[in-house]
């Protein structure tokens, strides 16, 4: 997987320039503008950006819109959408920038929501920012990349199984507790692999083991990366800081505050466990270094006397009577190999072997 660069403005950029800063610049944007209300639902999309205008036009009392933008590398169609609706051009170049920190901010017609929709891959985790525009009767969400996102939330409109479907402000919540439901998948396929790589230490460490960890705790630190900033996003909800929300979807809003914290409790309970394992592995190593040079050390031992008694009998002396001796050969060869049986006999004893 190819590392994002975090992308900025050049020094001295006026504020509110707009310009894309993604990853994606060969996909051509969609324009998808669903129609709802009690008892009524229609999806369009777009062939031609010139129906904007018309498509976008003021809706009959009880229908409401919600707009989704896939694709942000046309800067033009970002700026004819945010002159249509009013967006403020710092919120434009916020969601150009697909690098931003997730967070909420509220304005005199509008608030914006920005949170990163995350996904477990074979290298690791990857992260997609998806904003969100709401203005109490119009919903705006865009991405950069390929895939609808939220063509399921679209579906569960369509069929009529999302409670309240004429409430734009119950949407908004469903949006965004979608992209906190994903958290909980990618949180639980990070738990069975710590759990899986946990059986393997306990088995047998190896250098695969550690690479492992390494790629594991740099998914969970990415994990935390992106979740925590979402802790202040749902502060706000569960303090009711937030207009454009009635306090029936504030209800369901604390629900997603609940998801949130318990998100916040696994995860670090899984980077304590990843700290434990890392702990478990360095231990291992250092008793395997250990079992390496304890059996060196007793090798060692038992050859300094046999290699000085080999030394002292090497030296060819005329005078030392043993080596005139018939019987100094195998005297020598005898007194060495009970040395041997002794040393074997003693760390055993001790337990060292």
């Amino acid at each position: 997987m190819s590392k994002k660069k975090r992308r900025m403005h050049s020094p001295g950029t006026p504020p509110g320039t707009l310009k894309y800063y993604g990853d994606n610049p060969d996909i051509s944007y969609r324009i998808i503008i669903v129609k709802y209300g009690p008892n009524f639902f229609e999806e369009t999309e777009l062939k031609d950006f010139n129906d904007f205008e018309k498509a976008t036009s003021e809706p009959p009392n009880g229908i409401n819109y919600w707009i989704r933008i896939i694709g942000l590398k046309d800067v033009e169609l970002l700026s004819i959408i945010g002159k249509k609706f009013n967006i403020h051009e710092l919120t434009l170049e916020d969601i150009l920038n697909i690098y931003q920190r997730p967070k909420i901010e509220e304005y005199q017609e509008y608030i914006f929501t920005e949170i990163n929709r995350i996904s477990l891959k074979e290298n690791g985790i990857e992260s997609d920012q998806i904003s969100i525009f709401f203005n109490g009767k119009t919903l705006i969400t865009f991405q950069d990349t390929r895939d609808d996102f939220y063509k399921t939330v679209s579906d569960r409109l369509r069929n009529g199984s999302l409670a309240t479907r004429a409430a734009p402000d119950y949407l908004n919540y469903v949006l965004f507790d979608y992209v906190v439901d994903e958290y909980f998948v990618v949180l639980e396929e990070i738990t069975d692999r710590i759990e899986a790589l946990q059986d393997e230490l306990i088995n047998d460490s190896s250098t695969d083991d550690l690479e492992q960890l390494r790629k594991l705790n740099k998914d969970v630190q990415k994990f935390r990366q992106n979740l925590w900033p979402v802790r202040d996003i749902v502060n706000r909800f569960h303090k009711k800081e937030i207009a454009y929300f009635s306090p029936e979807t504030f209800i369901y809003l604390n629900d997603t505050y609940d998801h949130v914290y318990q998100l916040i409790d696994n995860v670090e309970s899984q980077r304590e466990i990843l700290l434990s394992l890392m702990n478990f592995y360095l231990s291992n190593v250092s008793i395997k270094l250990n079992d390496v040079m304890r059996i060196l050390t007793i090798i060692a031992t038992i050859f300094i006397p046999l290699t000085f008694i080999a030394g002292v009998y090497g030296m060819n002396f005329k005078n030392m009577p043993e080596i005139e001796s018939p019987w100094g050969y195998p005297v020598v060869m005898i007194v060495m190999f009970l040395l041997f049986i002794g040393f074997i006999v003693y760390f055993k004893k001790k337990k060292w072997l």
